[in-house]
């Protein structure tokens, strides 16, 4: 990675703290330009001081980063062919997305989202650029985000009577926490979550029963839904709780749930109630005894 930004902000970029915006729900900023960088395949990575577009992760990349454009002083209007997380060591070497080779609040690094331009673009430094993100787009993940958190609760209340004993590790509600324990991977898209999880044998030693499950399949759906439909219906509001306004900070999806309020660490985008998620409809399939597969829609 070339540096072509000023040498202050790579040889000390924790006394910078750029403001992230994208969990209180913005969508528009302006703000000066902190650094500019070139990649290795061509593309300008800039950062700004302040932003609200939501990067992808690099470590747990669920939720696909937003779209959307910078606007320079002049009007034009830059296309983001990506945001991405971004990583400066504490010698000041330069990383981007999964080229980073720690994990997230490593002591002494800094983290700042990078606005990825394939183009040319005439910016310079401590220029002022407005930042927008695609609403719609933005709204619409959100919604699958959102009902994403009441499935994994749901998941966990219906598959609660098959573990032959305590595995350990309770969610929010105090239930065993199937979801976080047998998670394979997530994908969001628009409107549209799709969770696999792995039933293997370190679960089964834990004392999750994956028969019953598998043989029952359509009567556990039906469960999952009704509890989701129930929670929705409730139409609880939701708040995202950070713990600080940089990238790295800890951030928690907070909402009600039969009457019980919990908190779910997440560094994601979502709705402001539950209500706003509209219809929503979780589909179990199992191709073999050890993978469940959910998509979790939402209309």
């Amino acid at each position: 990675m070339k540096n072509i930004s000023s040498a202050d902000f790579f040889s000390n970029p924790s006394k910078i703290s750029p403001r992230v915006t994208f969990h209180e729900g913005s969508c528009l900023e302006k703000s000066p330009i902190a650094a500019i960088v070139r990649s290795d395949e061509g593309t300008l990575v800039v950062i700004t001081y302040e932003t609200p577009f939501h990067p992808r992760d690099y470590q747990w990349p669920d939720q696909p980063e937003d779209r959307g454009h910078i606007e320079d002083k002049g009007g034009s209007a830059h296309e983001l062919s990506d945001v991405v997380f971004v990583g400066v060591s504490p010698d000041g070497n330069f990383y981007v997305d999964r080229s980073i080779p720690v994990k997230k609040n490593s002591p002494e690094w800094s983290y700042f989202v990078g606005h990825v331009i394939k183009e040319e673009a005439n910016l310079s430094l401590e220029e002022y650029v407005t930042l927008r993100v695609d609403a719609r787009y933005r709204h619409e993940i959100s919604r699958a985000h959102s009902a994403s958190h009441l499935m994994g609760p749901a998941l966990n209340k219906a598959l609660a009577g098959l573990w032959r004993k305590e595995p350990g590790k309770q969610d929010a509600l105090g239930t065993n926490d199937f979801d976080q324990l047998a998670i394979e991977s997530s994908a969001i898209t628009e409107l549209l979550c799709t969770d696999t999880y792995h039933i293997g044998k370190s679960l089964r030693k834990k004392g999750f029963s994956v028969e019953p499950l598998y043989s029952n399949l359509r009567l556990y759906e039906d469960k999952i839904n009704d509890t989701i439909t129930r929670w929705k219906n409730a139409g609880a509001s939701v708040r995202i709780r950070a713990e600080g306004d940089c990238l790295a900070s800890r951030r928690y999806w907070c909402s009600t749930l039969d009457g019980k309020q919990v908190e779910i660490p997440c560094g994601g985008t979502h709705v402001r109630e539950l209500s706003e998620i509209g219809e929503i409809h979780a589909a179990l399939e199992m191709p073999d005894s050890e993978t469940l597969i959910i998509r979790t829609s939402v209309r």
